[in-house]
């Protein structure tokens, strides 16, 4: 009860010092667990992005100073700058194969001549019998678009396109294939992320 200088009496209601206690509380546990859910989501991406770091280290390096980009890729690859098999159509540059002594097991790296366009992808490199766009998956710091196998009894290579500077840059994964499978190993399968996490885009010299 408040009596103001007239003389009025007038009530105001306050909250009793335990609410406004326990709702500090509130918000200070919700914080924090924000927080600590932040902080343990960036430390597992932070500790994931080192390990795979660690194990390329010691990998090789291609670099393609033409087209501003690089990547690694392990020891027993060969390069070839030859395009291998006739894999690729008209409309792609063939950049460089990566060959092991398998000649089944191969990095096929290519520049498509069109304009980064998800719908272009699907008329590029769709699999048979697929009409729908590839899916994105982010590897390192770079959006992956991905196309697996398709119908029909062929070998098909686990299939990824990059936005390379608005121009469409494709790494194809290839073999060994199996008696009973249309797809890479699941050892090529493991290989793939690691060696699309160490792409990057190399800056302008000035």
């Amino acid at each position: 009860m408040l009596t103001n200088s007239s003389g009025e009496i007038s009530f105001e209601r306050r909250a009793p010092k335990t609410v406004h206690t326990v709702h500090l509380v509130c918000v200070l546990i919700f914080s924090l667990v924000v927080i600590n859910s932040a902080c343990g989501q960036t430390a597992a991406h932070t500790n994931a992005t080192v390990a795979v770091k660690k194990k390329t280290s010691h990998w090789k390096v291609y670099v393609n100073r033409n087209y501003g980009f690089s990547f690694r890729y392990p020891r027993q690859y060969s390069p070839e700058t030859k395009a291998s098999n006739n894999r690729y159509k008209k409309f792609e540059l063939h950049l460089v194969t990566l060959t092991q002594i398998d000649p089944d097991i191969q990095i096929l790296v290519a520049l498509i001549d069109e304009p980064f366009d998800l719908q272009n992808l699907v008329r590029i490199g769709a699999p048979t019998g697929v009409e729908y766009p590839p899916a994105a998956m982010r590897i390192g710091r770079y959006t992956f678009y991905w196309y697996g196998p398709g119908g029909g009894g062929v070998d098909y290579p686990d299939r990824y396109f990059v936005n390379l500077k608005g121009k469409t840059l494709l790494i194809d994964f290839y073999g060994p294939y199996s008696s009973e499978s249309k797809t890479p190993s699941q050892e090529t399968k493991d290989l793939e992320p690691q060696i699309l996490a160490t792409f990057q885009l190399l800056r302008r010299e000035q």
